[in-house]
């Protein structure tokens, strides 16, 4: 089912978090999915790799888009840090 592709949509470790957010929203919006923009970022942040959503558990959930951008740019910032302390080497 065309809808599967949204529902089922699971982000994937390594995967840019705004390039995942990004290709949800484009096939929502390619495929004319019935959801608001508030559920469409309920399912997105549900299908986050678990290894992301641990980064995120100290965000507020985001209600919108707008909201949901900012929050992977803390997390991409958080990630950033991480791999900056531990070095070149890993």
């Amino acid at each position: 089912m065309i809808r599967d592709h949204i529902v089922f949509n699971f982000h994937e470790e390594g995967q840019a978090l705004s390039e995942y957010v990004d290709s949800v929203f484009a096939a929502a919006t390619f495929l004319e999915y019935e959801a608001d923009e508030e559920q469409l970022v309920g399912r997105t942040v549900m299908n986050l790799h678990t290894t992301i959503l641990v980064h995120a558990a100290f965000l507020e959930m985001p209600r919108s888009r707008k909201k949901l951008m900012s929050a992977v740019g803390l997390i991409e910032e958080r990630f950033s840090v991480l791999k900056k302390d531990r070095g070149p080497s890993q």
